[in-house]
């Protein structure tokens, strides 16, 4: 069913609608992030927040929460490290807490950069209750993709990079369109599957953009926090972490939303749509 706007005008100046090139695709995307990174943000306090102090929480024991230097000392000196079995189990609770709500957070960003991109105006609690109302779409299709990625890097690589590829738009296509787990995941290979290499170049370049972001924006704090000793490191690390998460998250959704549109555009002719809506409105 198509998605189409009011007649008022786009929170986010012109975005391109036609058919979108890697350039299109990530310009947009920024300018989409800017222009909602407040409403963004209370998404990512709300559902991320805690998975990120849940996993900072989990590093507080490495090393008994010597410094890396202080560890090294001990090393050389022939003193053994100790280690904490709590850590593996507040990591297993980090580890479900991020299955459990990063779909959730997803699925909120999608619907609140879709609707932008609409021109609709949406706040981040009609975001969150929209991504509520399909979560557990998100959730079995995520587990499911994730399965499907690590089955396919499990033979030559290749066939899990196509899996990720094809399934790009899911999230958006669920939330957007209110399908089950196994009608998002087959929506976005359909409208990915004629435009496979280009979206594998997008994810790919994505991809190096995060490692950047997280190079430059987590690192920093992680090497800080080891330095420190993690025993007080550890708030060091959640910081990193917080503000890294805040730019790749939902720039990564933002890209897959417009992959969602730009499909929609090429093979539905989803912008005709659009125009004849608001020339007759």
């Amino acid at each position: 069913m198509a998605v189409l706007p009011p007649d008022q005008p786009g929170q986010t100046g012109p975005l391109p609608l036609h058919p979108m090139n890697v350039s299109d695709i990530l310009d947009a995307s920024f300018q989409l992030l800017r222009a909602n990174f407040r409403a963004i943000s209370i998404i990512i306090a709300v559902l991320v927040v805690p998975i990120q102090l849940l996993g900072a929480l989990a590093a507080r024991s490495v090393y008994n929460g010597n410094s890396v230097v202080t560890v090294i000392n001990n090393a050389a000196n022939g003193v053994p490290t100790q280690t904490n079995n709590s850590r593996s189990a507040a990591s297993t609770i980090s580890t479900i807490a991020t299955i459990l709500l990063v779909p959730f957070a997803a699925g909120a960003i999608s619907k609140l950069v879709a609707d932008s991109y609409l021109g609709i105006a949406t706040s981040p609690g009609e975001a969150l209750r929209a991504a509520g109302r399909r979560y557990f779409p998100l959730l079995f299709a995520w587990i499911l993709v994730h399965l499907m990625e690590v089955l396919g890097l499990l033979f030559f690589i290749l066939p899990g990079l196509l899996v990720m590829s094809l399934s790009v738009a899911v999230v958006p296509a669920i939330v957007m369109e209110r399908l089950g787990p196994v009608k998002g995941i087959r929506r976005s290979w359909g409208l990915d599957r004629r435009r496979l290499w280009g979206i594998l170049g997008i994810a790919l370049l994505t991809g190096g953009v995060f490692l950047v972001v997280d190079g430059v924006v987590g690192v920093p704090f992680e090497i800080a926090g080891f330095l420190v000793g993690l025993h007080w490191g550890w708030i060091l690390l959640f910081i990193g972490r917080v503000l890294s998460s805040v730019i790749t998250l939902p720039l990564g959704t933002i890209v897959a939303t417009l992959v969602y549109f730009d499909g929609r555009i090429r093979n539905e002719g989803f912008d005709l749509q659009i125009l004849s809506y608001r020339l007759n409105h």
